[in-house]
């Protein structure tokens, strides 16, 4: 499971719902944050690739290397032909064909969730974002 979403969005409360069913021997939760040493040595796409389980393994990650490219491409700090390139590989590498086991999950839901707590309002329609699996 892949969980990305701005801060303070609630992902880890929703991390921490849908693993509450599962024995904690079943899964592994892995947070991604500002890269390492080494794992700036190497690819971007190693970091994930390391983490991910073995067959019949649960993973659920609290954001990936999406944050990378919607950073940019969002504040436009970058022009389209330096993203693009790792959007679209980012996009291929979830299509390759040993990985579709994975599920991405965007966490609108945790902003419609943190509505129901008081003193928070609603999400507005300009600032709620859903994709699937990451369309451009």
């Amino acid at each position: 499971l892949l969980f990305e979403g701005w801060d303070a969005a609630g992902k880890g409360g929703a991390i921490r719902r849908v693993v509450a069913a599962l024995a904690p021997q079943c899964y592994r939760v892995i947070p991604i944050a500002v890269p390492t040493d080494e794992e700036r040595a190497h690819h971007y796409l190693w970091r994930i690739e390391q983490r991910l389980p073995s067959t019949g393994g649960v993973a659920v990650f609290d954001r990936s290397h999406y944050e990378d490219v919607l950073i940019v491409r969002v504040r436009e700090l970058v022009r389209e032909e330096l993203w693009r390139p790792r959007f679209e590989e980012i996009e291929a590498w979830f299509q390759s064909p040993w990985k579709t086991g994975l599920w991405t999950e965007a966490v609108p839901a945790a902003a419609r969730a943190s509505a129901t707590r008081p003193g928070v309002s609603p999400p507005s329609p300009s600032t709620t974002w859903t994709r699937g699996a990451f369309a451009p």
